[in-house]
């Protein structure tokens, strides 16, 4: 006689990250088995050189697991790459009197953004080295001095071929 017994207890978990241009999707859920996350990097601003960082995935019932990141950004060549393409967004200005500038999502899949940074107080934006042959999907949010957010803005797609 065979007995099973059922392991799919729900596990709160959440996670954080120790540097500005490492980005985590998503930050927190619930899973019975494995969950699986999004480590993205934006090298914007950052010089050429080596950064590291550190992934931290915590649960409610005290698991803990750590994996580091490493990112090396390289001087860019003046050749074109047929490798990679850019996107130049454009927004209206936010109205707000306490706006601190405006923030960037950008993903694979409409209305699944795997990356944003924040890009300043500017109202247009290029995106830089975007996959040929992938189509990305792009909302923009505005932020106040407290870091709050507005919502998104309407979602607009480029492919890159």
């Amino acid at each position: 006689m065979n007995v099973l017994k059922n392991t799919n207890h729900m596990v709160i978990w959440s996670s954080s990250d120790n540097a500005a241009w490492v980005t985590i999707s998503p930050t927190m859920g619930m899973i019975a088995r494995s969950a699986q996350l999004s480590v993205s990097v934006n090298p914007a601003g950052l010089s050429v050189g080596t950064y590291s960082a550190t992934v931290k995935v915590i649960t409610a019932n005290g698991g803990r697991i750590s994996v580091p990141v490493t990112l090396t950004v390289t001087a860019g060549g003046s050749s074109p790459s047929s490798s990679s393409g850019t996107a130049t967004l454009t927004w209206n200005l936010d109205a707000s009197t306490n706006l601190a500038g405006y923030k960037v999502y950008l993903g694979t899949a409409s209305g699944v953004y795997s990356s944003s940074f924040s890009v300043g107080n500017v109202t247009s934006y290029t995106v830089p080295n975007l996959a040929v042959g992938n189509t990305y999907f792009f909302v923009v949010t505005a932020y106040n001095g407290s870091g709050i957010e507005s919502g998104f803005s309407n979602e607009v797609s480029k492919s890159v071929y």
